[in-house]
């Protein structure tokens, strides 16, 4: 296995300015909620998600979907924001300094 060579100052500048745009992103959502919404009619609805390991299922009102679809979406965004947060502080912390030296693997 080939090692990665190290980062330069200016693709660390880069991560770092890319790692800091999506963490104000994450900062700019407002309520998270895991889970979706399900039509159940006539004129019904229903929030289900997991809870401590199990499956639970509420009847919400409209008023309720409306707070829900949004908060559901922004846990979404979240998520998304966090994995590329992850793989750019992976890149940042593997390539920054110098690894350990590795034996080359038996044959």
């Amino acid at each position: 296995m080939s090692e990665s060579p190290l980062l330069s100052d200016a693709q660390r500048q880069r991560l770092r300015h890319r790692f800091e745009t999506l963490r104000a992103q994450l900062g700019e959502l407002d309520w998270l909620c895991q889970g979706s919404l399900i039509h159940a009619p006539p004129g019904a609805w229903r929030w289900t998600r997991k809870r401590e390991g199990k499956t639970v299922t509420l009847a919400v009102s409209l008023a309720q979907t409306q707070l829900l679809r949004r908060a559901i979406a922004q846990q979404r965004q979240a998520e998304g924001l966090l994995a590329q947060m992850r793989a750019l502080s992976e890149e940042y912390v593997l390539r920054s300094v110098p690894d350990v030296r590795r034996r080359r693997k038996r044959k």
